[in-house]
């Protein structure tokens, strides 16, 4: 065999050579590829989460949460809480008046204007207007016979005396006939002043709150 044949079959056994090497490489590195799983870093970087939803309630602070309080009749030893101001009920005269309620007070009072004593089968009686809800011309009108009369010392003035009349009163679960004194209260607030006669063995004042035993009225006149 001449030597330009041996030349190229050297150069063709070469070629076939390098071709099979690269084949393999490109096969074993493809397997190689295909066998491998991407890492559980990879896969959680890939996956996105779904985005949580927050109480809008509890983190936003536009949204405004009000509380009521609601108090319920409560008893010490016997004897019931009640505010410094209540709502008194004259069942008898059918009408339900704002009080205050006084401990410094002995007797308790009732607003009235027009009072006039009179005598009826020989006993003294008075009639009178009430202050408070009614307090024109067109109001309740009262008759009542006079209990007993008292003398008030006024600072500065002439003492006067005034009538007292029983009443039946209701104050929450307190109900009682109790001796009210007769007396304009025209310019105070409330027309109807509860003292000692009243919430002696009956009653605490909790003077820091008000309606405990019952219920403010509004402005016409219903119960909130």
């Amino acid at each position: 065999m001449s030597a330009r044949s041996l030349s190229r079959c050297a150069l063709v056994c070469f070629l076939s050579t390098v071709f099979l090497l690269g084949g393999c490489q490109a096969l074993q590195t493809g397997s190689q590829n295909a066998g491998t799983t991407p890492s559980s870093e990879q896969q959680h970087t890939s996956v996105k989460k779904p985005e949580e939803k927050q109480d809008v309630s509890q983190c936003d602070p536009r949204v405004i949460t009000r509380t009521e309080v609601v108090y319920k009749p409560v008893e010490i030893g016997n004897k019931l809480v009640i505010g410094a101001i209540e709502q008194a009920t004259f069942e008898n005269l059918g009408l339900t008046m704002e009080a205050r309620i006084d401990t410094g007070a002995t007797t308790s009072s009732l607003g009235a204007t027009d009072i006039r004593l009179f005598e009826r089968d020989g006993r003294q009686w008075v009639s009178f207007r009430l202050n408070g809800e009614q307090n024109d011309k067109d109001s309740l009108v009262v008759e009542r016979q006079v209990a007993r009369n008292v003398m008030i010392k006024r600072h500065g003035k002439e003492s006067q005396q005034r009538p007292v009349i029983k009443l039946k009163v209701r104050i929450g679960k307190i109900e009682q006939m109790a001796e009210f004194t007769l007396t304009d209260r025209s310019q105070f607030e409330y027309p109807v002043l509860v003292g000692r006669n009243i919430l002696t063995d009956m009653a605490i004042v909790d003077v820091s709150h008000e309606y405990l035993v019952s219920k403010k009225k509004i402005a016409d006149g219903k119960q909130p």
